[in-house]
C-alpha cells in the first residue's frame, strides 16, 4: 500500500517525496498527480522509438526513457516517455538537464494531458527544440518544432514519416508500428 499522496507541495519537497515512493507521480503546478500505467503496446512503441531516435543522436546526445523534466518556475515535474539531452549527466539524478527533444506516446489515459498541459509546459523550457507525439491509439503523430521565437506543428496520419530536426532524421512510422494491435490502447 502506498502512502497517502499529498495534494500540493513545493518542487524540492516533491522530488524527495517521490523518490521515497518509488516514483510514479508527476507534479503539475504544485499538485501531485499519479502517472497512468502503460500498456504493452505503449512499451513497444517507446522501445522502437528509443532505438530509432537513439541510433541517430549525435554524441554527446543521448536518449533517456522515463525521463524527468523539471520546470522550476512553474513548480512542475513531468516524466516523459523519452527525452534526448546533449548535456553530460551527473550521476543517476531523476531529472534530465537541458532536454532537447521530448517524446510522448499517447494513450487513452494520457492523450489529453500530454497534448494539453504537458505540451504547454514543455514548450516553455528554453532548451526544448522539438516535442514528438506518437499516437498509441491509431497510426500517426505530431511533431512540434521550435521555429525562432514561435512553434510550428506538423501532423502525420497513417504510416507517413515524421522529420526530426534534432537528429536530422526522417522516421517512417510503418516500421515503428509494425503489426501492433492498437485497439487496446
Amino acid at each position: 500500500m502506498s502512502p497517502i499522496e499529498p495534494v500540493n507541495m513545493p518542487l524540492s519537497d516533491f522530488l524527495a517525496w517521490n523518490a521515497g515512493t518509488g516514483g510514479g507521480h508527476e507534479l503539475i503546478e504544485g499538485e501531485v498527480v499519479p502517472i497512468a500505467p502503460v500498456s504493452e503496446t505503449h512499451g513497444l512503441l517507446v522501445s522502437r522509438l528509443t532505438i530509432r531516435i537513439g541510433m541517430r543522436a549525435r554524441p554527446p546526445c543521448q536518449m533517456f526513457a522515463e525521463a524527468g523534466i523539471v520546470i522550476p518556475e512553474r513548480n512542475t515535474f513531468f516524466v516523459a516517455d523519452l527525452v534526448m539531452s546533449c548535456v553530460e549527466r551527473q550521476g543517476e539524478a531523476p531529472v534530465i538537464d537541458e532536454p532537447l527533444l521530448v517524446v510522448e506516446v499517447l494513450s487513452r489515459a494520457s492523450a489529453a494531458l500530454d497534448r494539453g498541459i504537458k505540451l504547454y509546459h514543455y514548450i516553455a523550457v528554453p532548451s526544448v527544440r522539438e516535442v514528438l507525439f506518437v499516437d498509441g491509439r491509431r497510426r500517426g503523430g505530431q511533431v512540434w518544432h521550435r521555429d525562432g521565437e514561435g512553434w510550428r506543428m506538423e501532423t502525420v496520419e497513417g504510416c507517413g514519416s515524421i522529420h526530426l530536426e534534432t537528429t536530422d532524421d526522417t522516421i517512417p512510422l510503418a516500421p515503428i508500428y509494425g503489426s501492433l494491435d492498437l485497439s487496446s490502447n
